[in-house]
């Protein structure tokens, strides 16, 4: 998938400015963030709940909002930083984002 993210992304490019992409949780890897790093585009998506973000959701309970930046997500040879975003939506309920652009935690909830 990350290869084919890359070679669109590179197509894409030619014609088309793109300046954020959005996608699915299906996309979160990271081969994938690798990718958007390497074509220095915007990206947010939804972050997987991995033993590493719960562990991040712990340290945010009773908090609006909570930015982790440069996060290591991965394993030991093959991470990548990124920011992790954790937010209280509407329904009580935490939610975890990931992107790699700068996040004011006053500002995380309109994200989601």
């Amino acid at each position: 998938l990350s290869k084919i993210i890359d070679h669109s992304l590179t197509k894409v490019r030619r014609k088309v400015k793109i300046k954020k992409v959005y996608c699915d949780r299906g996309f979160n890897t990271v081969k994938i963030f690798r990718v958007l790093k390497n074509h220095c585009v915007r990206f947010l998506m939804p972050m997987k709940k991995t033993p590493n973000v719960k562990k991040r959701f712990d340290e945010s309970e009773h908090c609006k909002a909570r930015v982790f930046n440069n996060m290591k997500i991965g394993d030991k040879n093959n991470s990548v930083e990124v920011n992790v975003v954790i937010v209280e939506g509407e329904d009580k309920v935490q939610h975890s984002f990931v992107c790699n652009f700068e996040v004011e935690e006053a500002n995380a909830p309109l994200l989601y």
